[in-house]
């Protein structure tokens, strides 16, 4: 219940822009601080990185998972929870978490094997969810931890700071 209200806490983030400053500009292409989310809103990935900081805090380990369109390429951020023997996945950005058919949670590697996960709205509100678009034709089969390899810049920003954090 801890870890939802705080998905909860991070969907209600303004969000009055969709692409958050990161200082300096130099690493812009990285994406938003936590505080820059907190105060503009940001992105899927912004969002997710926000919970994902929030629950390491509280002593939950999550990590980001991308998800991808039918047509192979990236879509959208979620976050998975690591509850005791149990995964929840949880979307800041649309106010929901994904249950399987049965109720149950479901987990980064349920979605790759293929499960059709339903969403249940973090709060009773009618915005929570998904609009019916072609945005979120998801392939589930397909989804990934956070994917540091979308384009050549960010390949070389994560080696240089894995190298550099080592």
């Amino acid at each position: 219940e801890l870890m939802l209200d705080v998905a909860r806490r991070c969907y209600r983030v303004p969000a009055i822009r969709t692409d958050a400053s990161f200082c300096p500009p130099l690493f812009a292409l990285l994406g938003a601080t936590p505080s820059a989310v907190l105060r503009f809103g940001d992105c899927c990935s912004g969002r997710a990185r926000l919970l994902i900081l929030a629950l390491h805090e509280l002593g939950i380990r999550a990590y980001q998972i991308t998800l991808y369109h039918r047509a192979g390429h990236t879509q959208h951020c979620l976050v998975e929870a690591c509850l005791d023997n149990r995964r929840i996945i949880v979307d800041p950005t649309y106010g929901v978490f994904y249950e399987g058919p049965n109720g149950e949670p479901v987990s980064l590697k349920a979605l790759q094997r293929g499960i059709a996960p339903r969403y249940v709205p973090l709060l009773d509100d009618r915005v929570c969810g998904y609009p019916a678009n072609d945005y979120f034709d998801f392939d589930f089969r397909l989804s990934k931890t956070a994917n540091w390899t979308k384009s050549p810049v960010r390949n070389f920003a994560y080696t240089l700071l894995h190298k550099m954090t080592d």
